[in-house]
């Protein structure tokens, strides 16, 4: 019986070109539309490391001015970025059981002999330690991290992204060969397998790709390694690396901390609070005490950045979804046309013995059956529209910006297994929705009127 139906269905669609191709479009482009912002949304708002975002912790101080809202954060939240010497004298603790400390930069790669068959051109890199591997689940695909002792003492060693690899070395296993950050030498000790960590959450406020370099932090030692992010606290003007970075009042290392227990957490509360009465009695900390403490979790649910990316979205969901409903009315009109145009067909069959259902569920097939068609086409919609964002959003970027987003290399947004799925799901289900009042109409006309004989 699905067989017959199913013939019928195909023949029905042969017979009316125009008006299939027709729903068939209006079904891709409602779909192909709506997706990549649920794709958006979907990448700004999932867990990127489940099962360990509970165990991981971002620490935020207070050490802003007095009487000036930090402007990258909510009103009355502390900064999200701290000054070196805090940074230092958490990474002194003993409380929790990972530290991961760092800070972000783009610079020019290169080949180390200046190959000219291997084009310069600009990365982000990450300066950190050793334990954001671990705390973050980055799959090493082949080599090592650094180890305590290399990283302390300032040796010129990286950790490569594999979409880097790639770039600088063609791929494959490349540790021990060196290339350039900036005009400085790096030895390649690791290489990472395929990691799309997104959100980016120990970075959330730069939400982009994962980094393609990460060097050693070595203490902050790494002055050729300006901080693309940073704020100086105070007047003074610094005269050098040292001043601007390491012993003044300005903020730029992103701090997190593994706490895997309760019992950690409360302790490393009480450890920041009388940290932070310590350094105001030795004059530093204009505002009362107000340190923080997120889980990786909940910094997905009140990072400013990460809320203002999900408004965003929703706003954009909201707008594609209306534009799905006029696709879905759009559809309704074609197929009662269609429906009705082959009604004396239907009545022949029901005169014949089919019955209303049998007649209706053969007019939901053919839906069906454009609506997978429609599906189809929608993926192709959804990725040219996916890559024109992308094209738009890097256009309006500096030019080294463009270098670090080049669309085809490990693009922020992506499809996976689920939203591939989805967009089939919706393809068929938008077109069988738009089909139940012309099918229910179609097959209530009484047959009567179209059997009689002139």
């Amino acid at each position: 019986m699905f067989m017959l139906a199913l013939e019928t269905a195909l023949r029905s669609i042969r017979k009316t070109p125009g008006v299939s191709l027709l729903v068939t479009a209006a079904i891709a482009l409602g779909v192909g539309i709506t997706m990549p912002m649920v794709v958006l949304y979907y990448n700004t708002a999932q867990n990127p490391i489940p099962g360990q975002s509970d165990n991981v912790y971002t620490v935020l101080i207070d050490n802003w001015f007095a009487d000036v809202t930090f402007w990258q954060v909510a009103p009355d939240m502390p900064p999200d970025i701290m000054a070196a010497r805090d940074a230092r004298a958490i990474m002194a603790s003993d409380i929790q059981t990972g530290t991961s400390v760092g800070y972000r930069v783009i610079q020019p790669i290169r080949s180390a002999d200046n190959d000219t068959r291997i084009k310069p051109f600009f990365s982000e890199v990450r300066i950190t330690t050793p334990d954001f591997f671990r705390m973050f689940r980055a799959p090493m695909l082949y080599g090592n991290i650094w180890d305590k002792e290399t990283g302390e003492s300032g040796a010129n060693v990286a950790i490569l992204s594999n979409v880097t690899n790639q770039r600088l070395f063609g791929g494959g296993d490349n540790v021990g060969k060196e290339f350039k950050v900036a005009d400085e030498i790096y030895q390649v000790v690791g290489i990472l397998d395929a990691w799309d960590f997104t959100p980016r959450l120990y970075s959330i406020s730069i939400n982009a790709r994962v980094e393609g370099v990460f060097v050693p932090l070595s203490d902050f030692k790494r002055s050729h390694l300006m901080p693309e992010r940073a704020t100086t606290i105070g007047t003074d003007t610094p005269e050098n690396f040292d001043q601007t970075y390491l012993n003044s009042e300005t903020i730029f290392a992103e701090v997190w901390v593994e706490l895997p227990t309760a019992e950690n957490v409360a302790a490393f509360r009480d450890y920041l609070d009388n940290y932070t009465l310590e350094q105001k009695s030795l004059g530093r900390y204009e505002r009362p005490v107000n340190n923080r403490l997120y889980s990786g979790t909940e910094w997905l649910e009140v990072a400013p950045a990460s809320q203002e990316s999900k408004s965003l979205y929703r706003a954009f969901i909201i707008v594609a979804v209306f534009f799905l409903v006029v696709c879905i009315f759009n559809l309704l009109s074609l197929l009662l046309a269609k429906f009705m145009s082959v009604t004396p067909e239907a009545s022949v069959t029901r005169a014949l013995g089919a019955t209303r259902t049998d007649i209706f569920l053969r007019y939901l097939l053919e839906v069906g059956v454009l609506g997978l068609l429609g599906g189809i086409l929608s993926l192709y919609v959804a990725r040219i529209a996916l890559r024109s964002m992308l094209w738009v959003y890097i256009s309006n970027l500096p030019p080294e910006f463009k270098e670090i987003t080049g669309i085809g290399e490990n693009p922020y947004i992506q499809f996976n297994t689920s939203l591939f799925l989805a967009t089939f799901a919706l393809a068929i289900a938008a077109s069988l929705i738009a089909a139940l009042i012309p099918a229910w109409r179609a097959c209530h006309v009484p047959p009567a009127e179209y059997l009689k004989v002139n």
